[in-house]
């Protein structure tokens, strides 16, 4: 949620041309069709789709594997991306649950690596969003970062404005109420 925020808010007040706003949801469930080429092709394909001039050595990478019956590499892809994020003053780039992103794989090591290779040749923004575990936290270590965490009666406050959606043994039975509240924003733990 907060990362569509985010997104919404860049959109708003970057109406121009030259900054270029690009986003990733990370998803468990969806790691197979995560791997890193995917990764890279959707923020090359929403950087061109809002700066159509720019689409020439794209389609020009898209023609020559297409008929090859090939797909771009890594390489190629991050090629592309630096030639199209020198054509913006400002590229933004949102990665959001970036702890989902497979880790076993090394999806998730290609990623950042590579956005943050893309950030070092000058105008690209990152963010990203994650749960606190260590295997991402040692790869931001000296990057600026914020915990945003819920309070645990913040999290009670959500589930009480839900509780109407629960059957109604729960909500007719105040003990029963309190406990669902309570173990839910414990197993919540801030999220």
């Amino acid at each position: 949620m907060m990362a569509a925020v985010i997104i919404d808010y860049l959109y708003q007040t970057n109406l121009h041309d030259n900054v270029g706003i690009a986003y990733l949801f990370c998803s468990y469930r969806q790691q197979a069709d995560q791997g890193a080429t995917d990764l890279f092709a959707a923020v090359l394909k929403q950087l061109v789709q809002s700066r159509p001039d720019l689409i020439a050595p794209v389609m020009s990478m898209h023609d020559h594997h297409f008929k090859r019956g090939s797909r771009p590499s890594l390489d190629e892809l991050m090629q592309a991306l630096l030639s199209i994020c020198s054509s913006y003053s400002t590229v933004y780039i949102v990665v959001d649950a970036l702890d989902e992103c497979s880790y076993e794989t090394g999806v998730r090591r290609r990623l950042v690596d590579m956005l943050h290779s893309l950030q070092a040749n000058g105008n690209v923004r990152l963010l990203f969003t994650s749960r606190f575990i260590p295997d991402v936290t040692i790869d931001f270590q000296s990057s600026p970062w914020l915990e945003i965490r819920a309070s645990e009666e913040d999290v009670k406050r959500y589930i009480a404005g839900q509780i109407p959606r629960l059957s109604k043994a729960i909500q007719r039975d105040e003990k029963l109420k309190h406990l669902v509240q309570s173990k839910i924003a414990k197993a919540a733990d801030g999220m």
